[in-house]
């Protein structure tokens, strides 16, 4: 349409009182009122206030709530096609109007057909969305979601098949009381999907989804480099890469049920402890992928023992670890554990570093190590502080040789952090705020910190709050954030009386005053300060206050409402920022299908109650109740509260519909204040007023007795009370009674059933009567304890003061646990549930002599702990079970239930993270089944069911035999009954009863997962799928260490300070070590002139003491040299060649031909004795054994001397003979 062209307006032409009339459209004729043109217009045209008259009963826009209000039953098919007859605007907005009209109010609303009725009647495939019910539709993404198909938009007759499928549609729907979003098939003589009560067996499957609602307690938060936010509940883990705006759950193979404790990051690697003593996990994305990190440390790893409270990440490959105690015994830890990572075998070892004392003050009950570090703190070189509560504050030094201990602060210290570059330490304390230390000339100086003294207004304490967390400011080392935890966080104990604070201090040591201070009320257990990072603009995430400079973002983990909180104003205020944390408990599921909440989804937790109209896809906005904003006690139930009859409540003036009851009781305070019982809600009202701190206007208190369950029949409420007896409230005279006749005394009642039988109803009643352990801040799941009976009743509404309630199950005494629920079908069938697994049937409850037995169930390995709800699809005939721990959901076929036997518990739980199930609730027509969680909120199924006849079954391939320390390789195997592979089935391997992991299997029908042994014994193996399961066993033996030496009986290996005799093989053989140190004998005689001497071990190293690591079967052997003794005797001379000679050596050996004895003797060697016979000075031996030689000799005169010394006696005597004579 041309911008300047006029637009001309058609009338639509009626007839009133015999006169042709012209009516426009509201908009039109107050248009032309605003422009002065009423009075120029023909009489024949209806003026504004005909118009409006006449369009009020043909315009449904004035009659939404009328038509809800009085048909709350009602289910509206939208019609949009591309082409629109009635209204040409591109956004179409009858149809976007109508459609959010219905839906905001809670009514079950499709736009167009489902495709696969279009196509059954068209008999041809057709171009358009296939919607969903109840999705979005907005002016902006309505165009694509119409009709498309330019057929059915062209062909007047094709478009008229539209409407035929829709009527056909809906009328199936009706029949059929199929309300899912989507359909699969034509709903018309189409079967169920088998099974059913009589049929044959059932597969029911599906993947869960987690839809909220946000919120819950967080204990612990952390923030990367990257300044990705990670946070923790104390069952599941969370992640934020935008700055804490939204979040998603971390789905990890090993973060099932558990959170993390602690965080570091080094070189591009998130470090983290796993609650529940669950040992170490590392990320090298930041954080979206967790693995597993093995340190075969079994007080780190076995659960439950101790946690990894405190890490300090020095590389990637070195690390130090400090722990809270879980168990008792870990209070004897006196060490942090220091981790080295061995690049060329893969492993970690793991050092144990002793502090000085070992003692604990009398009656601690806990011990937690925090830790800081500072790589050259005052000089002293890389240094180590560790503050182990409830002992002091240690520093350790020298940590790259022996480390060397120093106590520096006695007391109750918890956390500690240091100012690194300006030599300053603060620790936290557990009653005595913060301490502030420096090390000067060799001594230290501590200031006590207070930050409440920096307030303008401080606050007045009963006593100083536990301090759980200290950080150094990254941009001032005289500004600290600090925080306290609350009851649930468990990092300390939690004192009586103990208030929880938060908030950040700047210090000015000079002048010894604060310069500001900020303090939250409510626990922040842990701080994560952000910081830039190279390339960042600091101001980006600093802040200057009054001269002062800070870091400006900030993330505090707190509890329920509060959740998450955010500071980006440098710690003076705090905000909520936990959209997608979906970690809260969930109380119970309430599933509303009566008018004015005929489609009703309600979720009780104590952090806030939530109504969702769409199966939880959104909740109601605004909506968010928690139940101390109207002053009720905890919340246990809620049901809808009929508009028929009339509840209204009046607040300033203006009238509000009651319209949702809301069942409470005990746990909570015992003051007047605390409302318990029945309680009237207007909703309404409450999202009117979200923010006013007066909700409670809104409410009105029926009944007084705590109450924790209750059903709606006709125009009764009839309640489960708490504290004995049951309630029943007349909504018509608003009045109640309270029947008890043959109930115990002790205890109260806690679930309800009827069934109409004869114009009669029959009232089941489970009772609890243990200790009232609900009382005050008592236990919320109380009635799982037990014990418990079930009782019924005839004539509770029509004759009270006669109905006497009679015990009938179990036939005497009460059971060992709590009945959880009891259901009742159509034909008077009861199926009740105990904590403790056990089925109660009844196949008729109405017959004159009802008959309950006690069905056992098998929930195969892991077993529950408790069993904690059930829900019964009568008509297909499936049992819903959840629990706490085991599968955390499971299904069961009815029929094996009628039979009477021991009734096989499916796993139905494929996407769901967690195994502690509070309570599920199925939808009216079974196809969406709700679990809500312990902090982990609600998630929703989609039921699918299938045949299970023929699909296939598994198999487990495992080796029969392995090592403790050995990682094997199990794989799941699913193939069909002809031994085809079957891909893409969900598997989950269990090893005694401990979920390892889920896989799914690839296209040759496999899974595969590693397996480490940690510990020796049988390790049972299950796998668990749609198909069935599977199980295997592993004979795991203990690790051992074989050291082979050769030498056989002698005692000459050395194990960790043992001395071992070898066997007859020479061998010695040790089981269930992990760390030694092993030495062998450098010589090992054997035998004379025989000895052995040591060259080297297998491994390589030349030295004989090695330390090694045992991991399966470790063989180490030691090699030997055997050596010979080459002895040589001789009487005279100097012989050479004598000695020790390695087997098969060749010796030579040596003597002088002959030796001067003296000036006329000499001994000449006359040849070789003994082990060689040769007489050459000079010969050969090959040592070959033990060799003696014996050199031989003669002693003889030497002639030439003789003769020349005969001669000169000769001579001389002629000379005295010569000179006698010339004497003479």
């Amino acid at each position: 349409m041309d911008p300047y062209e006029d637009f001309v307006f058609r009338p639509w032409v009626i007839e009133v009182s015999g006169e042709r009339r012209l009516v426009y459209s509201c908009l039109v004729m107050q248009a032309a009122k605003e422009r002065g043109l009423l009075s120029s217009i023909s009489p024949r045209v209806l003026s504004l206030e005909e118009t409006i008259e006449f369009w009020r009963d043909r315009d449904m826009g004035y009659h939404y709530d009328d038509i809800v209000r009085s048909a709350p039953w009602l289910r509206v098919m939208q019609l949009s096609f591309l082409r629109e007859h009635m209204c040409p605007a591109p956004d179409y907005p009858n149809v976007v109007v109508n459609y959010n009209a219905f839906k905001k109010r809670g009514v079950w609303v499709r736009l167009n057909p489902d495709k696969c009725y279009l196509e059954h009647f068209l008999g041809r495939s057709v171009e358009a969305s296939d919607n969903d019910a109840n999705i979005e539709v907005t002016f902006d993404n309505i165009r694509s979601l119409t009709i498309s198909d330019m057929r059915m938009n062209m062909d007047n007759k094709e478009r008229k098949v539209i409407e035929v499928a829709s009527v056909a549609e809906m009328a199936d729907r009706v029949h059929c009381d199929n309300w899912e979003p989507n359909l699969s098939h034509v709903l018309a003589g189409a079967p169920e999907g088998g099974g059913g009560a009589a049929g044959g067996a059932l597969s029911v499957g599906g993947t869960w989804a987690s839809i909220g609602p946000d919120g819950g307690d967080n204990y612990f938060v952390f923030v990367t480099s990257k300044h990705t936010v990670i946070a923790a509940t104390g069952n599941s883990a969370f992640i934020s890469r935008d700055g804490a705006r939204t979040w998603r759950r971390i789905t990890e193979r090993g973060l099932v049920d558990v959170g993390f404790v602690s965080m570091a990051e080094v070189d591009g690697v998130l470090f983290a402890g796993v609650g529940r003593g669950r040992g170490l996990m590392a990320s090298e994305d930041d954080g979206e992928t967790w693995t597993r990190v093995v340190l075969g440390v079994d007080e780190l790893e076995r659960g439950e023992y101790c946690d990894i409270v405190s890490i300090v990440a020095l590389s990637r490959g070195r690390l130090v670890l400090g722990v809270k105690s879980l168990n008792p015994r870990a209070t004897s830890i006196n060490w942090v554990y220091e981790l080295r990572y061995d690049e060329e075998r893969g492993t970690w070892n793991v050092v144990k570093h002793e502090l000085p004392s070992a003692g604990l003050p009398r009656g601690a009950k806990k011990v937690v190590y925090r830790l800081a570090y500072d790589p050259d703190f005052a000089g002293l070189g890389p240094t180590l502080f560790v503050s182990k509560y409830p002992v002091g504050l240690f520093m350790a030094t020298n940590l790259d040789g022996e480390w060397r201990w120093v106590k520096v602060l006695d007391g109750e210290t918890t956390d500690v952090a240091v100012a690194e570059g300006a030599d300053v330490v603060y620790v936290g304390t557990y009653g005595d705020w913060v301490y502030r230390g420096e090390y000067v000339s060799g001594e230290w100086r501590w200031v006590r910190l207070n930050p409440l003294e920096g307030l303008k207004r401080p606050l007045k304490l009963a006593r100083p709050p536990v301090i759980s967390e200290v950080e150094v400011d990254p941009y001032n080392p005289n500004r600290i954030w600090w925080g306290s935890p609350g009851r649930l966080v468990g990092i300390y104990p939690h004192p009586e009386g103990h208030r929880e604070l938060f908030g950040v201090a700047a210090w000015d040591p000079d002048s010894h005053r604060w310069l500001h201070s900020f303090v939250q009320g409510g626990w922040g257990a842990f701080i994560a300060v952000d910081r830039h990072q190279p390339g960042e603009d600091p101001s980006d995430y600093r802040v200057e206050i009054d001269g002062v400079t800070g870091a400006r973002v900030a993330y505090t983990c707190s509890y329920s409402f509060k959740c998450l909180l955010k500071t980006d104003d440098g710690g003076r205020t705090w905000r909520r920022s936990y959209e997608g944390i979906y970690g809260d408990c969930i109380n119970q599921l309430s599933f509303l299908s009566r008018n004015p909440h005929p489609h009703t989804l309600v979720a009780l937790c104590q952090s806030g109650i939530e109504l969702s109209y769409d199966y939880g896809e959104t909740w109601l906005e605004g909506f968010d109740l928690p139940p101390n904003a109207i002053r009720a006690g905890f919340p246990w139930y809620a049901l809808p509260l009929p508009p028929e009859y009339g509840f209204r409540v009046t607040v300033d003036g203006r009238e509000y519909q009651l319209d949702l009851l809301l069942l409470t009781a005990y746990p909570g305070p015992t003051d007047s204040e605390r409302q318990y019982g029945l309680i009237a809600i207007s909703s309404s009202f409450i999202v009117e007023h979200r923010e006013s701190r007066d909700l409670v206007r809104g409410t009105v208190r029926l009944t007084t007795n705590p109450t924790i369950y209750g059903v709606l029949y006709g125009h009764y409420v009839v309640l489960a009370l708490q504290e004995g007896g049951v309630e029943v409230y007349d909504l018509e005279s608003r009045t109640s009674f309270v029947s008890s006749r043959g109930l115990p005394s002790r205890g109260g009642t806690c679930r309800l059933a009827y069934y109409e039988s004869e114009g009669d109803v029959i009232w089941v009643v489970a009772t609890y009567e243990g200790d009232p352990i609900y009382r005050t801040a008592g236990n919320d799941h109380y009635f799982w304890f037990g014990p418990s009976r079930l009782f019924v009743a005839r004539g509770l509404l029509r004759d009270r003061e006669a109905t006497t309630w009679t015990q009938v199950y179990p036939a005497s005494g009460t059971t060992s646990r709590g009945i959880v629920s009891i259901c009742v079908s159509p034909e008077g069938e009861l199926l009740a549930l105990e904590a403790s697994g056990t089925l109660i049937h009844c196949p008729d409850v109405a017959s004159p002599a009802p008959q309950f037995r006690a069905v056992e169930v098998d929930p195969g390995v892991p077993a529950p702990n408790f069993y904690t709800a059930m829900e019964v699809d009568w008509q297909r005939g499936v049992v819903y079970v959840s629990s706490v721990e085991g599968e955390g959901v499971y299904y069961a076929l009815l029929s094996e239930v009628r039979e009477g036997g021991a009734v096989k518990l499916h796993p139905l739980n494929s996407g769901l993270p967690t195994r502690l199930v509070r309570h599920i609730v199925l939808t009216p027509d079974g196809r969406y089944l709700f679990a809500g969680t312990w902090w982990a909120s609600v998630w929703a199924l989609k039921l699918e069911f299938t045949a299970a006849a023929a699909r296939g079954e598994l198999g487990i391939d495992a080796p029969s035999e392995a090592y403790v320390g050995d990682t094997i390789t199990v794989r799941v195997v699913a193939k069909t009954p002809e031994g085809e592979p079957i891909p893409g089935v969900e598997v989950a391997l269990y090893a005694d009863g401990q979920l390892l992991g889920r896989a799914t299997t690839g296209s040759d029908g496999a899974a595969e997962f590693e397996v480490r042994l940690n510990k020796a014994g049988t390790l049972r193996l299950r796998a668990a799928s749609e198909l069935g399961e599977a199980t295997a066993e592993v004979t795991v033996r203990e690790a051992v260490l074989e050291v082979r030496t050769g030498v056989p009986n002698a005692p000459v290996v050395v194990i960790n300070g043992k001395v071992y005799r070898t066997d007859e093989a020479g061998a010695v053989v040790v089981r269930g070590v992990k760390e030694c140190t092993v030495s062998v004998r450098k010589v090992v005689w054997a035998g004379p002139g025989v000895r052995l001497v040591f060259v080297r071990w297998s491994t390589g190293e030349e030295r004989p003491m090695v330390r090694v690591t045992v991991s399966g079967r470790t063989v180490l052997a030691a090699e030997y040299r055997r050596q010979f003794l080459l002895t040589v005797t001789s009487g005279y001379g100097e012989p050479k060649g004598g000695g020790w000679y390695d087997e098969g050596a060749v010796a030579t050996v040596s003597v002088e031909p002959s030796v001067d004895l003296s000036l006329l003797q000499r001994a000449v060697f006359i040849g070789w004795t003994g082990s060689v016979t040769s007489s050459e000075p000079t010969v050969t031996v090959t040592m070959d054994s033990p060799k003696h030689l014996v050199a031989n000799w003669r002693v003889e005169y030497k002639l030439e001397v003789v003769a020349l010394s005969l001669a000169a006696v000769a001579a001389a005597a002629i000379v005295a003979v010569w000179r006698a004579r010339r004497s003479k």
